[in-house]
């Protein structure tokens, strides 16, 4: 039986789109049930794919961007049970990078071929065990780029700036706010065949190719490898890495001493006195010391 869970963000500015698409996907008939969930606050989307998962819904789709498919995902792997959804997004949010490696857009015409086909893939997904901001232990999955650095201040000082001039203005002053405010934090990052120790501006653990709206930090990474791929920003200076803005643009590897590309399956970050934000799919989620590894071909996901 196809029951399927459409897990809506509340404050998304497409909710009519959403709907028409919804009532374009009931006359195809495709599934036997359809319920729509909305989120009321921050972190409800958890719950909601948590409960649909344990539920037994065959599809669990993320209605959103990018932190709303954070959540649904977390959700889905928190639920108690070992059968897991199919899982697809409607990328309507204001982020929507994951999307970009996935090989999708927001057309429902496509949603629907994918449905129409049984076309889906079994992906990788990355695992943070950190510190919460609560100052507790916390697990979390992502299945597109976490960062530990940089993005995680940009995010966290974010989450703290009351909107002015409306959401994209505000974002663009606090990413100007965060190149000059931040310094850089000393790090060190290992594993059993690897070590390396320095300044940092940003180190950024990559499933996907792109963040911060359609950047391909990590042009090698691949969805379905069971790698993880590892960007060092070391001791970078604000004016090359926005020098260098372009390439990441045309998905070019940073050229410069300080900039290194490898991949893993697992990699520990010690940010020894000196609590490093960390930031998974532009949410800020709590500071560092983190381990990051990868969880093999473990959600099965609407794509091409």
């Amino acid at each position: 039986m196809m029951k399927a869970a459409f897990i809506v963000k509340g404050t998304i500015n497409r909710k009519e789109k959403f709907l028409r698409d919804v009532d374009l996907l009931k006359q195809k008939a495709f599934f036997d049930t359809i319920e729509i969930f909305e989120t009321q606050r921050k972190l409800h989307a958890i719950e909601l794919a948590k409960d649909a998962t344990e539920k037994g819904f065959s599809h669990v789709i993320a209605i959103g961007g990018d932190g709303t498919n954070n959540e649904v995902l977390n959700g889905i792997m928190q639920a108690n049970t070992e059968a897991l959804p199919v899982m697809g997004c409607l990328p309507y949010g204001s982020a929507n990078d994951f999307v970009l490696s996935a090989g999708l857009n927001d057309d429902i015409h496509q949603f629907i071929q994918l449905i129409e086909q049984n076309k889906s893939k079994r992906i990788d997904i990355g695992k943070v065990d950190f510190q919460g901001k609560e100052g507790l232990p916390v697990t979390r999955y992502y299945m597109n780029i976490s960062d530990i650095g940089l993005g995680g201040y940009t995010v966290e000082k974010m989450g703290k700036t009351k909107p002015v001039f409306g959401t994209a203005f505000t974002f663009f002053r606090v990413i100007l706010e965060s190149f000059l405010t931040y310094k850089k934090t000393p790090l060190r990052c290992f594993n059993d065949s690897f070590n390396w120790e320095g300044k940092s501006l940003m180190l950024v653990v990559a499933n996907g190719n792109f963040f911060g709206n359609g950047l391909c930090v990590a042009p090698d990474a691949k969805l379905d490898d069971g790698k993880l791929n590892l960007v060092i920003l070391g001791d970078v200076s604000t004016f090359d890495y926005i020098k260098n803005l372009g390439n990441l643009k045309k998905c070019r590897k940073i050229q410069h001493p300080e900039v290194s590309y490898h991949k893993i399956e697992s990699i520990e970050v010690d940010s020894g006195d000196h609590p490093c934000p960390i930031d998974m799919d532009g949410e800020f989620i709590g500071y560092g010391p983190a381990t990051f590894s990868v969880v093999p071909k473990k959600v099965e996901f609407l794509m091409p």
